[in-house]
């Protein structure tokens, strides 16, 4: 159906609303959506733009004919649509401002014949799946069953322009060191968000090691075509920007330009910068504009979400504590707050899995309820959905619902380390070997330099024992152990040795296993029956005298 078939058809579904054209009205959930003349004029101007901008001037010139207005008027009734819509600035999932050109709808709208009942809300749900649950032995597993996950791999992104946001040099004061880094890493996510990019991660971008070294020299080496540099000053409630985009290719300045705002304005500064960027590499954003954050956090919580965005990297037992007290502090200023309520679900399922709790029922019972939390939320974003999607499968609750979460989140920003490593796991538990090693190199592409690289190279291995691939699993996994003798890795490594009928070596590490606490992590998530057994079996064999 082209855009000119929906715009045309009388009845138009948009979110949880129908517009009906013939009767002039909006329905939505709980029955006629009571709106002004104006307001539906201009929700209807949107929807026949169809996720497109339609300008102020264009809305003047088609809902108030011409007539001289001031721009308040049009403010008024864009809230009074948003309102009457549950919409809000902050969380838009319906109707998106443009800084300083006009509005755009996000929902996505589809035609409604007139013997056909509408949809209801768009939302994702599905049934409880089988929760996953160790046996009376580490290495048992409970109660599973097979299920295939339909998804595709994510667009290959060798082809795409590179990018990487190396290192701000910070100004003036420097009384929060980690500033900096914050910004550059929620500009590296902005631009991620234009999938048309391959976007280095900024774990590898902003390493230690590339601090004091020229920026196109760490361009070169990380081997992006662009690099995003230049000078932050924070003070007071005010920040200043300098940004500088380069080609490393035809070593010229593409693009600069100094941003001087309020601190309160500095997520739709970051979206501004990244925008910018896009515009003067040439690519076309007008369609990824629509992926823009829904979800920002406010002036209160902002340095909470700044700190814990970088601490829950850093899978360790203290830095995954200190995520779970400023997340909890966050939610203690704003209750409802999705991003909050998704990052305490991951922590608390980080140590649900891994063991770094004295209670881990109750762990994984406040993994749930701070996913159902942060899910109830319409403006949930690809953050949200990137830090339940693991948070559920850590704990085995909603399995299902865990990858569409995930998945959500690659095909929104595809370019996130984060969300490419919990699919890597998703993926082999699910049996999906394939597509779980796959993610995992994707991961390590767009994060070569990554502090947790040992971590990614786990999904990676277990997918080897999966497709048989016993002697390169091995060889990859004492690697990993002798970084970070870990119990998911021990695991896998006896289980690999075990296959290569090296069984005393398989015991040697069976009992590094068993001294750590026994705890298999992720393998005793698997979902498929075949591979249920090999875990059980060969872990049998590893630990017999």
């Amino acid at each position: 159906m082209t855009e000119e078939g929906i715009a045309a058809e009388q009845r138009v579904q948009f979110d949880r609303y129908l517009l009906d054209r013939e009767d002039e009205r909006v329905v939505g959930p709980q029955g006629p959506v009571h709106l002004g003349h104006k307001a539906y004029q201009v929700l209807e101007a949107l929807i026949e733009c169809d996720g497109k901008l339609l300008t102020k001037d264009t809305l003047f010139e088609t809902v108030w004919d011409g007539t001289h207005v001031s721009e308040s008027a049009l403010t008024s009734v864009i809230k009074e649509l948003r309102r009457a819509l549950g919409d809000t600035p902050r969380n838009s999932h319906i109707i998106e401002s443009v800084y300083g050109r006009g509005y755009r709808l996000v929902a996505p709208i589809r035609q409604v014949a007139a013997e056909e009942e509408p949809l209801k809300a768009t939302e994702l749900v599905v049934e409880d799946a089988p929760v996953a649950r160790m046996g009376t032995r580490p290495w048992e597993i409970s109660g599973l069953q097979e299920s295939r996950i339909p998804r595709e791999l994510p667009e290959s992104l060798s082809s795409k322009p590179s990018i990487a946001v190396v290192p701000f040099q910070q100004v003036g004061e420097k009384t929060e060191p980690w500033f900096p880094d914050a910004v550059a890493d929620e500009i590296t996510v902005a631009l991620a968000r234009f999938g048309e990019f391959f976007v280095l991660s900024s774990v590898t971008s902003l390493h230690p090691e590339n601090r004091d070294r020229p920026p196109q020299e760490v361009a070169e080496e990380l081997g992006v075509r662009y690099f995003l540099s230049g000078t932050i000053q924070r003070f007071a409630q005010r920040v200043r920007f300098i940004a500088h985009l380069d080609d490393v290719i035809e070593k010229r300045m593409v693009w600069t330009e100094k941003f001087d705002e309020d601190l309160d304005d500095i997520f739709e500064l970051q979206d501004r910068i990244a925008g910018a960027v896009a515009r003067n590499i040439g690519v076309s954003i007008s369609d990824a504009e629509a992926y823009r954050a829904r979800h920002q956090p406010s002036r209160d919580i902002r340095d909470i979400y700044y700190q814990a965005n970088l601490l829950i990297r850093r899978i360790e037992p203290k830095s995954i504590a200190t995520v779970l007290t400023l997340a909890e502090r966050a939610l203690e200023l704003e209750p409802e707050n999705s991003w909050a309520a998704a990052m305490a679900a991951l922590a608390n399922g980080f140590q649900f899995l891994l063991g770094w709790t004295s209670d881990r029922e109750m762990s994984r019972e406040r993994t749930i309820r701070y996913c159902e939390i942060a899910l109830k939320d319409p403006g949930a974003d690809e953050r949200v959905f990137g830090l339940c999607g693991p948070a559920l499968n850590c704990v085995g609750h909603k399995i299902e619902l865990a990858h569409q979460l995930t998945d959500k989140a690659i095909e929104i920003n595809p370019c996130d380390a984060g969300s490419l490593i919990w699919g890597s796991w998703m993926d082999v538990t699910a049996g999906n070997a394939e597509r779980g090693i796959e993610r995992a190199k994707t991961s390590l592409a767009v994060n070569p330099k990554s502090g947790i690289g040992h971590l990614i190279a786990i999904p990676h291995a277990i997918g080897l024992i999966q497709l048989g691939r016993y002697e390169e699993a091995a060889d990859m996994l004492e690697k990993v152990v002798e970084i970070s003798p870990q119990g998911d890795a021990l695991a896998a490594l006896a289980i690999a040795l075990v296959k290569l009928e090296r069984v005393e070596e398989a015991r040697d590490v069976y009992s590094k296993l068993d001294a750590s606490g026994g705890a298999i992590g992720g393998l005793a998530l698997m979902r498929v029956p075949e591979h249920q057994r090999m875990v059980e079996e060969c872990l049998a064999i590893a630990s017999a005298e």
